[in-house]
């Protein structure tokens, strides 16, 4: 029943996704967990006034970098931990990082979420599904099947005295890739401790980039499925 719902899923992009889902032009939104920015910088080209959050200062350095509007403010803080005042938060976005708590601290890190946005405020979680040809390259480095289990039963065990759900949805999306070496300098940049892995199985992870990409032009092509969850915030 879940794969129908993948292959039944629309194809489309994720700013496409998040402005078919909400509107952030003119409200104050938190990326929590932001990497490089760059959902925080599809948030404020949308009209939204964003607080990056990342716990890694590397991540922060580069979203700096990379950003040209001065509607992003990025701030180094952790999920279980946000720097920012109660109630004062339209939406609360967790973007491909909420399998990235620490598992111990997933309730802590959806409460405090809830406890920082205003009543009827939205939390936004995209998660990737652990299903598919971007999943199976990286998997030998980066399995992620459990933790993403955990940070969903999080997500559906949320008390509904703090926060209500109101929707699922599923979509794939695209991922390119101009080369190997691209990959791996995005993967390595995410965790320089992967470094050493490439280094003793290049051979095989190349192999792998190639039979699970599909070219196109000048580029790889992989398919993710990503699920979004949408709540509301009851206080």
């Amino acid at each position: 029943m879940l794969f129908e719902k993948f292959y039944s899923a629309p194809f489309q992009d994720h700013e496409k996704t998040i402005n078919n889902l909400i509107n952030v032009n003119n409200r104050v939104v938190l990326d929590i967990g932001c990497g490089a920015g760059r959902i925080a910088r599809i948030l404020a080209k949308n009209g939204g006034r964003v607080i990056g959050i990342d716990p890694s200062v590397t991540q922060l350095d580069r979203a700096k970098a990379l950003s040209t509007s001065n509607t992003v403010n990025y701030v180094r803080g952790l999920g279980e931990s946000l720097p920012v005042r109660n109630s004062s938060i339209d939406f609360c976005i967790f973007f491909n990082s909420l399998h990235h708590v620490p598992s111990d601290y997933l309730e802590r890190a959806i409460h405090e979420a809830g406890l920082s946005l205003k009543k009827n405020g939205i939390l936004y979680v995209a998660e990737p599904i652990a299903y598919g040809p971007l999943f199976e390259l990286s998997k030998s480095f980066n399995d992620e099947t459990i933790v993403r289990e955990k940070a969903y039963s999080a997500l559906v065990n949320i008390k509904e005295s703090e926060m209500i759900m109101d929707s699922e949805h599923y979509y794939q999306s695209h991922i390119y890739y101009s080369s190997f070496e691209e990959y791996k300098k995005n993967s390595i940049s995410i965790d320089t401790n992967r470094s050493t892995f490439f280094s003793e199985h290049d051979k095989e992870l190349r192999k792998s980039f190639e039979t699970l990409g599909k070219k196109i032009s000048d580029a790889w092509c992989f398919t993710q499925c990503t699920r979004v969850n949408l709540f509301h915030a009851v206080n």
